[in-house]
């Protein structure tokens, strides 16, 4: 590839990663295209649909994601692993609204990303599965609830981020401490009595 097509397509991926960012799955070619300041043409020479490039930033995406997730989920306290999960989730979304979209828009995910979306949730489920186990979080709750939560508090907040960009943060916060049991050690017997237990899911969806 020559070096001003090498330019080209360095600058139209930079582009499109702004745009999706702030756009989600709803990105325009054109959009991208004025972004880095080619025309619609060289675009399309580098991408031809759509399609092809949403694939290239999506494999991007879940592939920062992951290296997140699997981060979070080396902690040795398996309460603190469930918690640095899900604010790596939630963070990811609250920056980028593109994955927000790739987790909750099953219909408009590229193909490839199903597979890096299921190995996330396998690594969701087995902190969570850990941190239960250990008698420190919910047992009515599964890893598909946590991730249905998180996203929904994402999906909420984009819509008033401007007025409150902060309000995400709290609204995380409530749904850990939810989630949470307190041990006896770390909490007052005053104020929760003994530890709850719950019940384990029932819910087995992947």
């Amino acid at each position: 590839m020559r070096a001003d097509a090498v330019r080209n397509r360095k600058a139209l991926l930079q582009a499109a990663r702004e745009v999706f960012q702030r756009d989600g799955l709803a990105a325009q070619m054109d959009v991208v295209a004025d972004t880095a300041g080619l025309g619609v043409g060289t675009l399309y020479r580098h991408f031809p649909t759509k399609e092809v490039l949403l694939a290239v930033l999506v494999q991007e995406h879940l592939g920062r994601l992951t290296a997140r997730a699997e981060a979070a989920a080396q902690a040795e306290d398996p309460w603190e692993a469930v918690a640095r999960l899900v604010w790596a989730f939630a963070s990811f979304e609250a920056e980028d609204r593109g994955m927000l979209d790739i987790l909750t828009q099953s219909a408009a995910q590229p193909d490839g990303a199903q597979a890096a979306i299921a190995a996330l949730m396998a690594r969701l489920r087995a902190v969570v599965a850990r941190a239960q186990s250990a008698g420190k979080m919910r047992r009515d709750v599964s890893a598909q609830d946590v991730l249905v939560a998180v996203c929904g508090v994402g999906k909420i907040t984009a819509l008033a981020s401007e007025d409150d960009p902060q309000r995400w943060k709290r609204l995380i916060d409530v749904f850990l401490s939810g989630l949470h049991v307190p041990t006896i050690a770390s909490a007052s017997t005053e104020e929760y009595g003994s530890v709850r237990r719950y019940p384990a899911a029932t819910n087995s969806r992947p």
